[in-house]
């Protein structure tokens, strides 16, 4: 069963999905107040062109913590324990960093890293999946 994917930083705040994604998928918006919206300053299918066929406009937006935050934090709640949950990560570096200096981060879900360290390169797809069991704390 699908839960959802999700469209960081939607400047229209519209689904995403065909003609769009050639596969029909449904990228629902989703922002918080603590992150600020990116764009990369370019268009290109070169971001699409992976086993994942995303769409660029997905691939295009991006969000990044806002009043010197160190990490974009993001909850599911209302989950099943029960369930196993297939995680996709779609990311490409959408903003060029200066000589000498690199962006690098890590994921973790309740407390635990489940990838990392991940540094995108500008413009260049990256994609990490994993299956989990969550578990939910009260």
């Amino acid at each position: 069963m699908l839960f959802n994917r999700f469209n960081f930083d939607s400047e229209t705040n519209d689904t995403v999905r065909y003609e769009d994604d050639a596969l029909d998928r449904l990228w629902v918006p989703f922002s918080w107040t603590s992150w600020e919206p990116i764009k990369a300053p370019y268009s290109s299918s070169a971001l699409s062109e992976n086993e994942y066929k995303l769409p660029a406009k997905i691939m295009e937006a991006a969000v990044k913590p806002v009043n010197g935050a160190n990490s974009l934090n993001f909850y599911l709640e209302g989950i099943d324990s029960s369930q196993k949950f297939y995680f996709y990560f779609h990311f490409a570096g959408v903003e060029e960093v200066q000589a000498g200096q690199f962006r690098q981060f890590t994921i973790s879900l309740n407390d635990r890293t489940i990838f990392g360290p991940i540094g995108p390169k500008y413009m260049a797809p990256v994609g990490e999946h994993s299956e989990l069991k969550l578990v939910i704390r009260n």
